[in-house]
């Protein structure tokens, strides 16, 4: 397989040849820079088997050899091997990119059956490598050198042309997980999800329960886990998820700690019956709406989702007890959203109590007529932006919400319906060598100073018309900072168009964080054990904006605790009364106390002070602080010994 691109070397133009020669398939090419100011087409090379070996020859426009260019690229290589040496075969090995807190997955080969991989081709700069092993092996997955995540990898670094061999791996054998899973009655439960949230990285893994009940987790990676048990469909299904040992939360769950190749058994779950929630969804002449999705949130997030049947009918079950909300949306027609009781927002939703698995069927909703937003998207030069998508967005407490979307025809028109009473404003996106460019209503190129327009009672509002300037030259983002709880994560945007400007939205789990709109984001408990993502905007005078996101590969680890050496005061006499002094640990951790006479713990001696009896004559003193907060890494610190305890 051979590819031509042309491309400068030195102010001359010139045309590149490259000749590929693989024992598989060329699945990914690309275009990519290589080192020493040269422009060198290469190829990524994404395949399943072991090697593979790129050369070609660089050429001026006339089709005469250009003499000195090198376009050797650098080779890793390497072998994997379980813990007792034997070689494996169809391990994926994997090479990415650290890009400050993310990475960039690049090319991938499968381990021969000796074991043994090599990437070739490479351009000069600083990898990480992952391998993974076969999900039906009991072996854990790892990253270079024995670094459980990319950040804690060890990076290599390729010079031009470089060999780097030896990258090996010797992968260990994991823990198992298993149990049993039963419902409210005692019987075997099929298809239940089964998830294990490690504590200090956020990791989880999974498994399912058969027809049985019973379930495994295989390869599971030394540390302490949490075990959640959520029934298949969520609020379509009346069982209500829980945490080993019978804990309806993560904060309240027994946790599991695995060793090596340790075995534990009989984490089993009975599931309870739940609350229920359901209704009939109308129009406002009273017709009965299908296919409307109901949602539920609680603590303002949405929990799952259920479609009203053709006759308009909804069931949310399967809830634990407490407060939520319920939110009405049409997939279809010119009716708008609601939220129980006629509410307009999330902001002035009505509250629904689940309590005791209590059954509250009558949770009805009547669905507003909507308003028409319609008008035209086209280009500077005036040709229509077909397959352009126009977005509506409504100010809910502050904060614009997205309502509806549509795409242009082929004329560039479009239409948008159901839009609720409210204040609006209108995104129109296009694509643009396959990155999406925006413009807000009113030529703005981001929702801050955008037009805004009012909806009030349903009627067709025309002329909502955008044309598209120019895309600004983006530029990267890169993320930098500890992917951890009490972390600051920076977004730092590079090489953009002269005096472009930033708009920012960080996003938890794919939804945006509420209010998180600045480059920096201070990672909470809330964040622990999600994938942290942010999207960047960026325009110049007179410019549409380009939207860069980045997403961390690893989700939000345990934050640490801050624990100084305490200290101790006071005299070290029978009678006397010493004082631990912790220092300044991390704002809200809840501290303990522990004494120790000459090494061995006292019995009953857990204050912040303690008065010596003289049974301890002769011993020499110390404590030991220990802190613990939600969502962080439990830690402890002991103070220097007193002097031996005197009369």
């Amino acid at each position: 397989m051979s590819a031509r691109h042309r491309l400068l070397v030195r102010g001359s133009a010139v045309t590149a040849a490259w000749i590929i020669a693989m024992s598989g398939l060329l699945a990914a090419p690309q275009a990519a820079t290589a080192a020493s100011g040269v422009l060198t087409p290469t190829a990524t090379l994404d395949t399943q088997n072991t090697s593979a070996t790129l050369g070609g020859k660089v050429m001026d426009a006339k089709g005469a050899a250009v003499a000195g260019v090198g376009v050797t690229g650098a080779t890793i290589s390497g072998r994997v091997t379980d813990s007792n040496g034997k070689n494996l075969g169809g391990v994926m090995v994997e090479y990415a990119r650290r890009i400050g807190s993310a990475v960039e997955r690049i090319g991938n080969v499968k381990t021969s059956a000796d074991g043994t991989y090599r990437f070739v081709g490479l351009m000069a700069g600083s990898y990480v490598v992952e391998f993974r092993p076969n999900e039906t092996t009991n072996l854990i997955r790892e990253w270079w050198r024995d670094a459980p995540n990319s950040s804690t990898a060890v990076a290599i670094t390729l010079a031009r042309g470089a060999t780097v061999k030896n990258v090996d791996a010797s992968l260990a054998a994991g823990g198992i997980l298993s149990g049993r899973v039963t419902g409210p009655s005692g019987r075997a439960l099929d298809g239940i999800r089964v998830t294990a949230v490690n504590t200090a990285t956020g990791v989880s893994v999974q498994g399912g329960s058969d027809g049985t009940g019973a379930w495994s987790i295989r390869a599971v990676p030394p540390g302490t886990y949490r075990v959640d048990f959520a029934a298949p469909g969520d609020v379509n299904v009346n069982l209500v998820t829980e945490w080993w040992k019978n804990a309806p939360t993560a904060a309240a769950a027994t946790t599991v700690t695995v060793s090596g190749r340790q075995r534990v058994a009989n984490l089993d779950a009975r599931l309870t019956s739940g609350g229920t929630i359901g209704g009939v969804v109308t129009g406002p002449s009273g017709a009965r709406q299908a296919d409307v999705q109901v949602f539920v949130y609680q603590a303002g997030r949405s929990i799952g989702h259920t479609y009203s049947k053709p006759d308009g009918s909804y069931l949310l079950q399967g809830l634990a007890d407490g407060r939520y909300t319920l939110r009405f949306r049409p997939t279809d027609g010119g009716l708008a959203e609601t939220w129980w009781k006629g509410q307009a927002s999330s902001a002035t939703a009505a509250p629904v109590t689940i309590s005791g698995a209590n059954d509250l069927r009558k949770m009805n909703a009547t669905l507003p007529q909507g308003t028409r937003v319609t008008g035209t998207f086209r280009d500077s030069s005036g040709k229509a932006v077909s397959d352009g998508l126009v977005a509506a967005f409504r100010l809910v407490d502050g904060v614009w919400e997205r309502v509806v979307d549509e795409t242009a025809d082929a004329a560039g028109k479009y239409t948008l319906s159901g839009l609720p009473a409210g204040t609006y404003t209108l995104e129109f996106t296009a694509w643009q060598e396959g990155r999406a460019r925006a413009i807000w209503l009113g030529g703005k190129p981001s929702v801050n100073g955008a037009k805004r327009f009012t909806v009030g009672t349903p009627a067709t509002l025309t002329g909502y018309n955008a044309t598209a300037p120019r895309a600004v030259a983006a530029g990267s983002v890169t993320v930098s900072g500890t992917v951890r709880v009490g972390s600051t994560l920076t977004a730092v945007s590079r090489a953009w168009g002269r005096g472009a400007s930033f708009a920012y939205q960080w996003y938890r789990d794919g939804e945006p964080i509420r209010g998180a709109t600045r480059s920096t984001l201070a990672l909470t408990p809330a964040d622990f054990g999600t994938n942290i993502g942010v999207v960047v905007t960026g325009w110049s005078t007179g410019t549409s904006s380009v939207n860069v996101s980045q997403w961390m590969e690893d989700p939000v680890a345990a934050g640490r605790l801050v624990a100084p050496i305490p200290k101790v005061t006071g005299s070290a006499k029978v009678g006397s009364t010493l004082k631990a002094v912790p220092g300044t640990w991390t704002t809200g951790a809840s501290l303990t106390y522990q004494w120790f006479a000459g090494g061995k713990p006292v019995s009953k001696a857990t204050g912040s002070t303690y008065k010596i009896p003289s049974s301890l004559q002769g011993k020499k003193l110390t404590v030991t602080v220990t802190g613990k907060k939600s969502e962080y890494t439990t830690a402890s610190a002991t103070s220097a010994a007193t002097t031996a305890v005197v009369r």
